[in-house]
């Protein structure tokens, strides 16, 4: 009897072993990155949401927006707990050998800063050794130090996601107050052709799709869509939501890396509200945080929404836009009947005549407006709520390359408040008068037309005050000039166009005469450059307080070559820095400090790059991402690549 018990203690000891051993086996392990083989059919292990549906109500938007519950703080790290199944093998910086040569993968893409106080959160390296390349990303403590390194497997690459329509440039959320910043990004198997996210230094189980990475202003939420058996889901702080047909997104003419903000798929800016358009079964809706809430259909085309003043055929969401206090919403919803793509704007008891895809939304800093840029037909009109309140005709039709170059306008509302509105650039702020001090206000109209193929006219207020004659640059260049003026946004053309200043006061913009060069400011000539054909503009910079002038040029003729940088002072030449070739200055980084009194630039030489205040160098390094003047104007502070790694140091000034 005795040894009959014995026999089966041994043996439920082995069952339990083996137990023990096949649950382990298939957990994720530190510094262990499992093969996706491994895991058999992925479990949904999300909480999926029983979604609150709600019919869409015009005339009660900005109501049905205050009633929806607002985002709870959670855990990330903990509701993603069951999303992640294996970890990415990470190690302390410190002592790290990292073999072979490493390169920059994208100058403005591959570091990772938080915008509002400069500070380093992750860098992104590509090393090779051989025929060998390897990834890493490496995490910076909060003294701008790097303290952790991680390694991403060769067969995976960073991308935008598998709609490349994400933007992952500054996407990393705060799991703790004391805790290093978590990248977030997306990555695709080459091998499996499957796509994962990596978040808090792990990965995900493998996705058919997987798109939308947001991440909320205060950094505490996380949003991302992934596409399952062809449907869509969108998951909310580990909450599912879905399945739906299409997720909406918008297109970006210029790709998925862009300077434009992404608007389709957002957080609230007091990051409490989520917003996105789907489509399921041909039923359009617009999601906030977990309640779906239904536009009416039209009964004769159920692909059709109606307004009780419209309807929109074929409709596609197309952006968001939260008021500064996340208390308004407006929606820019696009028709697209027979090819024919019409915007149309719907915000609280509104809903505006349908516009071409010329249209701007947005709302004051106060939120007390919505405020519509609509340009078509030579005209642009301005609306707050609704409402227009400036009209502008364009006495000559606008050149398709220079177009509309600026706007300085003051705005009335029919409620009796002031702003004022400036647009240059193709970006367009608004400013209270309270924040904005102006001496004399003269409103400003900037735009170019066409005489012929190698002349364009400036006009200002609808008046024509001077030309840009490219005449001499078709003899320079003869089959190529074309290809010299126009082909790229570093082409003569946008070089030589028009600056209007911050204050909408001053504009400046070159003329050739009898091919000599000359600067002129508000039409009075401030500077002869040279001539025409040795001389070229390569950027210009107006101060903050539109009293100095920055203008970079490149000499060359037969017997030698420089470029010279000239600033400008009240229309007097101040001061000039030259560098004979073939040093020469990065056109993209040259800044005024917050007071106008000093400027920084960049001297590009063989080996690198010196950073340059008034004309003294600071510091020389390979490459310097950024650099910015202090608030006080008593600093310059920069981000330079350093032995494959990314330092931020800060220079008094003398």
């Amino acid at each position: 009897m005795k040894k009959n018990l014995i026999f089966i203690i041994i043996i439920l000891g082995l069952v339990l072993s083996l137990s023990v051993f096949f649950v382990s086996k298939n957990q994720p392990q530190d510094g262990v990155l499992l093969k996706e083989s491994q895991i058999e059919n992925p479990s949904t292990n999300e909480d999926q949401i029983e979604e609150i549906t709600k019919t869409f109500d015009l005339q009660h938007l900005n109501e049905i927006l205050k009633n929806v519950p607002p985002l709870k703080e959670v855990s990330l790290e903990q509701v993603l707990k069951d999303e992640m199944f294996s970890s990415l093998q990470c190690s302390p910086y410190s002592g790290f050998l990292i073999k072979g040569s490493c390169s920059p993968r994208y100058k403005y893409n591959d570091l990772i800063i938080d915008e509002e106080s400069f500070k380093i959160i992750a860098k992104y390296l590509t090393c090779h050794e051989g025929n060998d390349y390897s990834s890493f990303y490496v995490l910076y403590d909060k003294n701008d130090q790097p303290s952790l390194i991680c390694s991403i497997p060769a067969q995976y690459e960073i991308v935008q996601g598998s709609l490349g329509r994400g933007d992952f440039r500054n996407q990393f959320v705060q799991l703790s107050e004391n805790s290093l910043p978590s990248l977030v990004f997306i990555v695709y198997n080459t091998e499996t052709q499957k796509y994962h996210l990596v978040f808090n230094n792990q990965l995900s189980k493998p996705y058919d799709g997987l798109d939308f990475l947001t991440v909320s202003p205060n950094k505490k939420h996380l949003a991302y869509g992934v596409k399952e058996n062809d449907k869509w889901y969108m998951i909310l702080d580990g909450k599912r939501s879905g399945p739906f047909d299409e997720i909406h997104y918008q297109y970006h003419p210029d790709g998925p890396i862009t300077d434009d903000p992404i608007e389709d798929v957002v957080f609230s800016p007091n990051s409490k509200i989520f917003a996105y358009f789907t489509t399921t079964d041909g039923q359009m809706s617009l999601r906030l945080n977990f309640q779906n809430i239904e536009f009416e259909r039209e009964e004769s085309n159920l692909d059709n929404i109606k307004f009780a003043n419209g309807t929109v055929l074929f409709p596609r969401g197309e952006a968001i836009k939260f008021s500064p206090d996340s208390q308004k919403i407006a929606l820019i919803i696009k028709s697209q009947e027979e090819g024919r793509n019409r915007s149309f704007v719907v915000s609280n008891n509104y809903f505006s005549n349908p516009y071409n895809d010329s249209l701007e939304a947005f709302f004051t800093p106060d939120g007390k407006y919505l405020v519509q840029i609509v340009s078509q037909d030579q005209k642009t009109s301005i609306f707050l709520n609704g409402q227009e309140v400036k009209t502008i005709t364009y006495n000559y039709p606008l050149s398709p390359l220079g177009g509309r170059l600026a706007l300085f306008l003051k705005l009335n509302s029919l409620e009796g408040d002031e702003y004022y509105l400036i647009e240059q650039n193709g970006e367009t702020k608004i400013f209270l008068p309270s924040n904005y001090s102006l001496q004399d206000f003269s409103e400003k109209i900037v735009y170019l037309t066409q005489e012929n193929e190698k002349v364009y006219s400036i006009v200002v207020n609808n008046q024509k005050i001077d030309q840009l004659d490219f005449s001499v640059f078709y003899n320079k260049y003869r089959e190529d000039a074309d290809i010299v003026l126009y082909f790229s946004s570093n082409g003569i053309f946008y070089r030589y166009l028009p600056r209007l200043s911050e204050d909408g006061q001053k504009i400046v913009y070159p003329v050739i005469e009898n091919n000599q060069l000359f600067i002129k400011e508000n039409g009075q000539k401030i500077a002869s450059l040279g001539k025409a054909t040795e001389v070229e503009i390569m950027t210009m910079v107006i101060s903050p307080d539109a009293h100095r002038l920055a203008v970079i040029t490149s000499f060359e003729n037969d017997l030698k070559s420089r470029w010279d940088l000239n600033i400008f002072a009240d229309g007097n030449l101040l001061a000039t820095y030259s560098n004979d070739s073939p040093y020469h200055y990065d056109t993209d980084q040259l800044i005024f400090s917050p007071d106008s009194q000093h400027i920084a630039y960049l001297v590009s030489k063989g080996n690198g790059n010196t950073l340059m205040v008034d004309g003294q160098e600071i510091v020389h390094y390979s490459m310097f991402y950024n650099f910015k003047f202090s608030e006080d104007n008593q600093k310059i502070i920069y981000l330079a690549l350093k032995d494959n790694l990314v330092i931020r140091e800060e220079k008094d000034l003398k």
